[in-house]
């Protein structure tokens, strides 16, 4: 993780869920220097327990639906 992280990060966990995940070219990985590695899930790990699953049509709505409730709870 860099410095310029704090834009990296939110970036990264938007582009991942981007098309509910199902993009062939969305970033899915993250280097990040093992002394912030921690830090980075962390950070990582709040961005996405902040988005919403739901109606990919709801302005609102920040990741559509996936194949199971199991998975949506990846993200609450």
């Amino acid at each position: 993780m860099l410095e310029d992280a704090d834009a990296a990060l939110p970036f990264s966990a938007n582009m991942a869920v981007m098309l509910t995940g199902q993009g062939c070219a969305l970033p899915t990985r993250l280097l990040v220097h093992e002394s912030r590695y921690d830090e980075a899930v962390e950070r990582m790990g709040a961005l996405f327990a902040e988005m919403r699953v739901g109606d990919p049509t709801d302005p609102s709505v920040d990741v559509g639906p996936v194949i199971s409730a199991e998975q949506s709870g990846l993200w609450h």
